[in-house]
C-alpha cells in the first residue's frame, strides 16, 4: 500500500485543488508532508513549496529554519488572495496546509464569503497544480464545497512508528541517569508495550511512554500495563469506544456450548504462527436471538478467551446533523479500531443504529447509506486482529448487506435455553451466589423454567435472595419456586415477535448449541420453517 506522501503526490499529479484531511496530528502531518515534497535538488525532483496557514500566524512558509511570513493574512479573505498570486504568478507547485479551517466555516456571518472564495480560487489551483490540505480533527464540509473537496485519510502511528518512539524514550531516560546502569528493556516487553501503544497518536504514544516509564521505574510488565490505561483514557476522550472490564470467563455462561467450541478453535488464530501456517485473522460473529439469552455476557467472555481488551462502540455516537461529520467519524472509528491492534469490539443491539430504514439514506441526503457503505466494506476488506461482535435481538430488522458471510465469521442464533442449557444456567447462576447446589431440586428448577431466558433464571434468583433476606432466612427451593411462578416470560409476552424470528433462521444463522442432535433441535423442538 502506497505511503500517505505517495498518495499526496498522486493527488498532486492528478490535479486535485483541495484535500480534507481529518487528524488530530497536525504535527506529524505537516513535517510528513514538509520533509516528503520538498524539492530535492540532488534527485532532480523539483518537489512543492509547502506553505501553513494558521489563524494566529498567517500564511508562513518555513525552509531551512528560516521562516517567511506574508503579512496581514490572518484574515481568511486576505489569505486566499495571496495563494491565488503565488498559484498563478510563481512557477513551482505550491501545497497550502490549512490548519482548523473547519472553525472558519462555523463563523455566521464570514461562512458565505469563505466558501464562494474558496470555490473561486479552486480553478486557479486545478489549472496550476497547486493544493490546499485542509487538516482538522473533524470533518465538516460546507455542503456547497462536499463535490470539491476530496476527503483522504492519515493512518494512526504504525509499529515501526511506534517502536522508534520506545526506542526514543529510553535513549533518553538513560541518557538522564548519568552513571546508572542502564534500564533495559526485552523483546517481549517493546512488543507489548507497542501493542499496548497501538491507536493512539504520536504525541499520546510519547507522553504514554513517559508517563510509564517515570511510574514505574523499568521496562516490565506493569510498564505495559501503564501504557494501556493511558491508551484506555485517550480512547475515553474520542467517545466512540468505551473500554469494559471482564472478569467474564466460558465457565460463568451457561450453555452455548456451539459459540464456546467455535471460538475456542480461533483462540490461537491470532499468533505469529497462524500466519506462518496462511490463516487469515478471525474477523468476528454475529449473535442474533432472544433478548436475556446471553449475548452480551457470551462477548464478554469471548475477550477473556482471547486475553484481548474489550471495547464496545456507540454507533449511534458517529451520526452527526452536520454535512460530513458523520462520514468522517465512521472514517476516523475505523482507522482508531485498525491501530488499536488486538481487541474486542463489541456492538450491542445493532438493529437500532443500522436496522434496513436507517441506512436507505432516505432523508438524510444520502449520509446514513454512505456511512453504511464504508463500514460494509471496513468490514470486508480490513486485515487486522480486532474481533468484532454485533448483538441483535431482531435480526430480521438488519439489512442483508450487514449479515452475508464475509463481514463476519459466522452468525449464531441464540435461541432461548433447552432443558440442558437451562440445567448449566441454573448452574452457574447458584454458583455465582455461592450457593449449595445440593441444597436445591434442580431437576425441578429446570422444569419450572421453561421457556425463561437465561437473565429471567438470574434475576428469580436474585428476588428469591431478596425474598429470604428480608424474612432473615436463607434463600430455597421455596421461595426460588415462588418466584418461577410468579414470572411471566417474555417468550410467553412476545410469542409472536420470538416465532416471527425463529421462521427465519433455518439457512442464515447457525444454531448456538452443540449437541448430535442439531437438525432435530432446528426441526422439532424449535420448529423453524424455511
Amino acid at each position: 500500500m502506497a505511503s500517505f506522501v505517495e498518495r499526496l503526490k498522486h493527488y498532486n499529479n492528478a490535479a486535485y485543488p483541495a484535500l480534507w484531511i481529518q487528524t488530530f496530528e497536525e504535527a506529524r502531518i505537516t513535517k510528513e508532508i514538509t520533509s516528503g515534497m520538498f524539492r530535492k535538488p540532488s534527485t532532480g525532483d523539483p518537489g512543492c513549496r509547502v506553505f501553513q496557514w494558521d489563524s494566529q500566524d498567517g500564511l508562513t512558509e518555513r525552509t531551512d529554519g528560516r521562516v517567511k511570513e506574508f503579512k496581514e493574512t490572518e484574515e481568511p479573505l486576505k489569505m486566499f488572495k495571496v495563494i491565488k498570486e503565488l498559484a498563478a504568478n510563481e512557477p513551482s507547485e505550491n501545497i497550502f496546509i490549512l490548519k482548523d479551517f473547519h472553525l472558519q466555516f462555523s463563523k455566521p456571518l464570514k461562512n458565505i464569503e469563505y466558501i464562494r472564495s474558496l470555490k473561486n480560487l479552486l480553478e486557479t489551483l486545478k489549472f496550476h497544480r497547486n493544493m490546499i490540505l485542509i487538516t482538522s480533527p473533524i470533518v465538516k464540509i460546507p455542503t456547497e464545497l462536499q463535490k470539491d473537496i476530496q476527503l483522504i485519510d492519515y493512518k494512526l502511528p504504525d509499529s515501526d512508528s511506534i517502536a522508534i518512539k520506545l526506542n526514543e524514550v529510553a535513549t533518553e531516560v538513560n541518557q538522564s541517569r548519568k552513571g546508572k546502569d542502564k534500564i533495559e528493556i526485552d523483546d517481549l516487553t517493546k512488543e507489548a508495550a507497542i501493542e499496548a501503544a497501538k491507536g493512539m497518536t504520536a504525541s499520546e504514544v510519547e507522553n504514554a511512554f513517559a508517563f510509564a516509564i517515570v511510574e514505574n521505574k523499568a521496562f516490565n510488565a506493569s510498564f505495559v500495563k501503564s501504557v494501556f490505561n493511558e491508551k484506555i483514557l485517550q480512547v475515553k476522550k474520542g467517545g466512540m469506544l468505551n473500554h469494559i472490564e471482564t472478569d467474564v470467563s466460558f465457565d460463568n455462561v451457561g450453555g452455548l456450548d456451539g459459540i464456546k467450541r467455535w471460538v475456542q478453535t480461533r483462540k490461537n488464530a491470532f499468533s505469529k504462527e497462524a500466519r506462518d501456517y496462511g490463516l487469515p485473522y478471525p474477523k468476528g460473529l454475529g449473535l442474533a436471538g432472544i433478548a436475556g439469552c446471553g449475548k452480551t455476557l457470551i462477548s464478554k467472555a469471548i475477550a477473556n478467551e482471547f486475553k484481548f481488551p474489550l471495547f464496545q462502540l456507540d454507533l449511534g455516537g458517529l451520526f452527526s446533523k452536520y454535512v460530513g461529520e458523520t462520514e468522517g467519524n465512521f472514517i476516523q472509528m475505523t482507522k482508531t479500531v485498525d491501530s488499536i491492534g488486538r481487541c474486542v469490539i463489541l456492538v450491542d443491539e445493532i438493529e437500532k443504529y443500522l436496522n434496513t430504514g436507517a441506512t436507505s439514506g432516505a432523508g438524510d441526503s444520502g449520509t446514513s447509506s454512505r456511512s453504511f457503505g464504508t463500514l460494509l466494506s471496513w468490514l470486508s476488506d480490513r486485515n487486522n486482529p480486532a474481533f468484532v461482535i454485533f448483538t441483535s435481538n431482531n435480526h430480521l430488522a438488519l439489512p442483508v448487506e450487514l449479515i452475508r458471510k464475509g463481514r463476519f465469521d459466522e452468525l449464531f442464533w441464540i435461541d432461548l435455553p433447552d432443558e440442558r442449557e437451562r440445567r448449566d444456567v441454573i448452574t452457574v447462576v447458584i454458583n455465582k451466589f455461592k450457593r449449595n447446589i445440593n441444597k436445591f431440586d434442580v431437576d425441578t428448577l429446570v422444569k419450572l423454567t421453561k421457556e425463561f431466558t437465561g437473565a429471567e433464571i438470574d434475576n428469580v434468583f436474585k428476588d428469591a435472595m431478596f425474598a429470604a433476606f428480608s424474612e432473615g432466612k436463607e434463600v430455597d427451593q421455596t421461595y426460588l419456586e415462588k418466584e418461577i411462578r410468579a414470572l411471566t416470560p417474555q417468550s410467553k409476552i412476545n410469542a409472536e415477535a420470538i416465532e416471527a424470528m425463529r421462521s427465519r433462521v433455518e439457512g442464515r444463522l447457525k444454531p448456538a448449541v452443540l449437541n448430535t442432535a442439531a437438525k432435530s433441535y432446528l426441526t422439532e423442538v424449535r420448529k423453524i420453517k424455511a
